[in-house]
């Protein structure tokens, strides 16, 4: 005598329709599936990874050029310097070795030939960071510097804007190359 299969003698992951049931990835190179997560898995490199074009490369540089020199600037000249711009001697001194390994960073970057987005992202987002200290400390209370004190901290803050939208531009138009 032959019996019906009933619900409990079914497996557990048996489905009545073909669409509903749970698909398991595919290895890489076998069906469909595999070949669009790797085509995906492809796609997001691309775009974590660029690639360091001329253009960004000069960015870089022109700003570890411009960071390099405020930064001897400011911690060799700091003595000379401060009765100038009348900015305390110890906030420029430190200012300029805050900058030396930022001057580094923008030095190694640029000599690679490709980096991470997020490194891109990082330099654009200290340069940011750095422009809106700069003219925080003008509206804040902390320091009251002549009128050559203050030209002296918009000049380098609008420069390092500069520097900023220059990486920025040059990201995107990578990542719209990437993609």
């Amino acid at each position: 005598m032959l019996m019906e299969p009933t619900l409990g003698d079914r497996p557990r992951n048996f489905y009545y329709l073909p669409g509903n049931r749970h698909q398991k990835p595919a290895l890489s190179g076998f069906g469909q599936l595999g070949a669009k997560a790797e085509a995906t898995e492809t796609r997001q490199e691309k775009i974590m990874i660029v690639t360091v074009s001329p253009f960004i490369r000069n960015a870089l540089l022109l700003d570890a050029v411009a960071s390099g020199a405020t930064a001897l600037l400011a911690i060799a000249g700091a003595p000379f310097l401060s009765p100038l711009l009348e900015l305390p001697a110890p906030l420029l001194f430190w200012a300029g070795v805050v900058l030396v390994p930022f001057v580094a960073l923008l030095v190694a970057t640029a000599r690679r030939k490709t980096v991470r987005r997020m490194v891109l992202i990082d330099i654009i987002a200290i340069n940011a960071l750095w422009v809106a200290a700069s003219f925080g400390l003008l509206f804040s209370s902390l320091v009251s510097p002549n009128a050559l004190g203050i030209a002296f901290i918009c000049v380098q803050a609008i420069a390092v804007a500069l520097f900023a939208e220059l990486q920025f531009i040059g990201m995107r138009r990578a990542t719209a190359l990437a993609v």
